[in-house]
Order: structure tokens, then C-alpha cells, then sequence
């Protein structure tokens, strides 16, 4: 009897459960044997270029810009995408209004 017992806590430990799998996953997706290699498509070009003192115009972000925001820099995000941060001296109410 204390060997059953002993057996099926053994049973019991082998059977614990899996690690979850790692998060986030990888961006790339994995090639399988034989098939043909994965291409990624090439970003889209901005639809308009930033004005002559670096900053980009309300047409290259494809949104309006509050009045009287200043640009202040670019960052990039990866995989094609960029950052684009404005600051302005508005309160709080108006630029949620805006």
C-alpha cells in the first residue's frame, strides 16, 4: 500500500503544470522547414515632408495641430512608426475640448 501511495505521488509531480509561454512574443514569425521565406513589407512613406526648420506639418501627421503648440522632438518607435511630441502653456480643459 505505501508503495501505490508513494507511485502516485510521483505520478502526481510529473504531471505539474507547463510554464506559460513568454510574453511578449517575437515580431518575426518563424520559418518552417521548406516553405518559403517570410517578407516583411516596407514602411509607407510619409505623405508629406516636415517643413524646412525640421518640424512636421499638420500634413505629414495627418492630424491637426492645437494653435500655438510648439514641436519639441521626434521619437522613434520602431518598426516604421515615430513619436511626435508638442507642448503647449493651454490648460487642461482646452486642450481636451480641442
Amino acid at each position: 500500500m505505501p508503495a501505490v501511495i508513494l507511485l502516485l505521488a510521483a505520478v502526481m509531480a510529473a504531471q505539474a503544470p507547463a510554464a506559460p509561454p513568454p510574453f511578449p512574443r517575437p515580431a518575426a514569425p518563424t520559418a518552417r522547414p521548406g516553405a518559403p521565406p517570410v517578407v516583411q513589407p516596407a514602411p509607407a512613406p510619409a505623405t508629406a515632408a516636415p517643413s524646412a526648420n525640421g518640424q512636421p506639418s499638420e500634413a505629414t501627421l495627418g492630424v491637426p495641430v492645437y494653435p500655438g503648440a510648439q514641436y519639441l522632438a521626434a521619437y522613434d518607435a520602431g518598426r516604421g512608426q515615430k513619436f511626435f511630441l508638442f507642448g503647449t502653456t493651454a490648460s487642461f480643459i482646452d486642450i481636451v475640448t480641442f
